[in-house]
């Protein structure tokens, strides 16, 4: 009997979440524009990479996953024993289905992508694209919509108040700027880690 292909598993796993999450937050606030948050498109990029086995998705997602949902698993984790930031309350404020949605998408994108690079390897030249995927949506989010949503944090602090003002300053200096310090930095530790740990063949 042929073993299940685990990646196409792992794969139909995170397409099935994000289009759930995505059709939840459709529905119940009339915006196709939420599909521009980083977790759902990025979880396309990721799902992707599964289906195709293919180094430089998975590395990609790696990469941008790892400071971009980490805040929001340790937060699920803090909000367990009553020192949540804050993000796990909202979103249980918005009701079950769609804390379920959510925190579900988020829990997934690291797990599937380590998974996918430890088997698959570690792609040194998944640096460049995932810096241009991670301007390109910036600024598209940042074009196509409102401040009151702060889609993807591009027009003030994640956790904080919109100012009303200073929108452009915050995207050049505490969006594009910060992810591309961030990026590199931890590109650079997971190559580290996966050029000593794991057992795949690696072209690094």
């Amino acid at each position: 009997m042929k073993r299940p292909d685990r990646f196409q598993i792992l794969g139909t796993l995170v397409l099935v979440a994000v289009l759930f999450d995505i059709t939840v937050n459709i529905s119940k606030y009339g915006s196709v524009l939420d599909a521009l948050w980083f977790c759902n498109v990025t979880a396309f990029i990721l799902a992707a990479g599964l289906f195709r086995k293919d180094p430089r998705l998975l590395t990609m997602t790696l990469v941008l996953a790892v400071p971009g949902q980490f805040m929001w698993i340790a937060d699920f984790f803090l909000e367990m024993f009553g020192h949540g930031l804050g993000r796990t309350a909202e979103l249980w404020g918005y009701g079950p289905v769609v804390f379920f949605s959510s925190v579900t998408l988020h829990g997934l994108l690291i797990p599937c992508s380590f998974y996918g690079v430890w088997k698959k390897g570690f792609d040194p030249k998944a640096l460049v694209p995932a810096l241009i995927y991670v301007y390109i949506l910036l600024t598209v989010t940042f074009l196509l919509t409102p401040p009151a949503e702060n889609v993807n944090c591009v027009f003030f602090r994640c956790d904080g108040e919109d100012p009303g003002t200073g929108y452009w300053r915050h995207f050049i200096i505490g969006s594009l700027l910060v992810w591309s310090v961030v990026v590199p930095v931890v590109f650079q530790a997971l190559r580290w880690f996966f050029g000593r740990f794991s057992p795949a063949e690696r072209t690094a």
